[in-house]
């Protein structure tokens, strides 16, 4: 009779444990229910496939589980034993009765935004206690994280950097793949970069926020190569079209998580649970947060109070009084002017509430309409105000709205004290940029169906909210092919 898996395991671990039965299966591991004869209680036995096993050093494995073993963290699963034997490596952890946030997920689809922002802490803080050791995940994700008594534990640390130090891992980053599970990899992961480092943890804690939230992962499609291309080049669907529930600051930070750029995400664990903490904060001082919608001026210094917390800034009562002196509240009809063609602004403004639309007026009287602001948005000219140079354009309410209006001295004040915020006022400039460059590309090559689809793919929630006239001019179209291309969207 030919020997098992199953028996060659508990020949390696000899008399200290008994594998009980296969539980579900671990991604690339195999898990085994087990009693510890020693303490009488219920272990998990995870064993590496030996043919994963046969490409890890048994003295690297042997190191990552020591590094692994010595974290302590209450939401850090830990690692009892670890051994490599007769060709199999495995390690034994604590049998945690709950489930894991996978199996709540395919449930109960998306989670309540308290229960969210609370799982999140308690990951983050984990990530704290691991990165501050020196040791990165790599493999963050709803199956690894288990629901224990309403708490989130992370197992899963140290299988992922031996196999990234093995030759298997070699091989696998050589061809651009990277160790850790696809729908969960940072884009520098996934591109097989060398020295991929913590910030890669950050992008996975993204994805899993995001897929609490929202219900779903922030990006999907049919085929493995389908959602590596999303990961690598599309930005995720606002989760504010989604979840309208979700606070802004937790938005923004999910949002800033999933940046593209390393750079440009939290640099650190602690940023993301500073962060939170600040959210928290808030959140019980004001139980009921605002609805960015609402018209009250105080309702809009909420908004931009929580805009802010996504930055990972502690306000202090002076700097919350300075922002109230130097942001001026004003609230605009429909079709009202913010800015007309020709004028050189001193003022810039954050839109708490309602729509924007840039645009130019030609020799010929033809629109040309350049973009369009929603919440969370910044509008104005301050860049103009700068270099002196007369505004070409017009930009008016479509709606009515709230902004908070900010003069150019305390602008420059305000980046001067915050250079996180200079760095990412830049990076919208920059944003803008590239944004209307890929439009005019779109004008001069695309179909008028390509452009419609790029456009709802870009801005899900402005869709519907923009007039059909302006989103046609703005796409280059007539309205009457518009409404041709709208009808075979809804068709298909």
């Amino acid at each position: 009779m030919a020997i098992t898996l199953q028996d060659q395991l508990q020949q390696a671990l000899g008399n200290a444990y008994e594998l009980e039965r296969e539980l579900a299966p671990g991604g690339m591991s195999r898990l085994y229910l087990a009693s510890e004869r020693s303490l009488e209680r219920r272990v998990v036995v995870k064993l590496l496939p030996p043919e994963l096993a046969s490409e890890v050093s048994a003295e690297r494995f042997r190191r990552e589980m020591l590094v692994t073993a010595r974290l302590q963290h209450p939401h850090i699963l830990p690692v009892l034993n670890a051994g490599a034997r007769e060709g199999l490596l495995y390690y034994v952890m604590p049998y945690v009765p709950g489930e894991s946030l996978r199996a709540r997920l395919q449930r109960e689809g998306r989670l309540p935004v308290a229960e969210v922002a609370r799982i999140l802490h308690e990951l983050a803080d984990a990530l704290v206690c691991a990165h501050g050791a020196g040791v990165v995940h790599r493999d963050v994700k709803p199956e690894n994280v288990l629901l224990q008594h309403n708490h989130a534990i992370l197992a899963d640390f140290g299988v992922a950097a031996a196999l990234e130090h093995a030759a298997l891992g070699e091989r696998l980053t050589g061809t651009g793949l990277g160790i850790g599970t696809l729908g969960y990899m940072a884009p520098e992961q996934l591109a097989g970069e060398p020295g991929v480092d913590a910030r890669v943890d950050l992008y996975a804690l993204g994805v899993l926020a995001y897929e609490m939230l929202a219900g779903g992962p922030p990006f999907g499609g049919a085929t493995p190569q389908r959602v590596l291309a999303a990961h690598l080049s599309e930005r995720p669907r606002p989760l504010g079209v989604s979840r309208p529930d979700v606070p802004a600051a937790l938005a923004a930070l999910v949002m800033k998580l999933l940046a593209k750029e390393a750079a440009e995400r939290p640099q650190t664990a602690e940023e993301v649970l500073r962060a939170l903490e600040v959210m928290a904060t808030q959140s019980r001082a004001r139980p009921k947060v605002p609805s960015t919608r609402s018209t009250s001026h105080d309702a809009s210094f909420e908004f931009l109070f929580a805009w802010i917390a996504a930055f990972n800034v502690r306000l202090t009562d002076e700097q919350v009084a300075w922002i109230k002196a130097h942001f001026v509240p004003r609230t605009f009809r429909k079709g009202q002017f913010y800015q007309r063609a020709g004028e050189v602004t001193t003022h810039g403004a954050m839109v708490a509430r309602g729509l924007f639309r840039t645009y130019a007026i030609d020799a010929s009287g033809s629109e040309s309409i350049t973009g369009f602001t929603p919440e969370n948005g910044w509008i104005g000219d301050i860049q103009s105000a700068t270099t002196g140079a007369p505004t070409l354009y017009f930009v008016e309410a479509i709606e009515p709205s709230d902004v908070l209006m900010i003069d150019l001295p305390s602008f420059n004040q305000l980046l001067e004290a915050n250079p996180q915020w200079s760095h990412g006022y830049r990076l919208a400039l920059q944003r803008g940029r590239a944004s209307m460059e890929r439009r005019i590309a779109l004008s001069l090559h695309a179909s008028a169906e390509e452009r419609y689809a790029n456009f709802v793919e870009r801005y899900p929630a402005l869709v519907l909210r923009v007039p059909q006239r302006m989103l046609a001019s703005y796409l280059g179209i007539t309205p009457e092919t518009l409404s041709r291309v709208r009808r075979k969207f809804k068709e298909g």
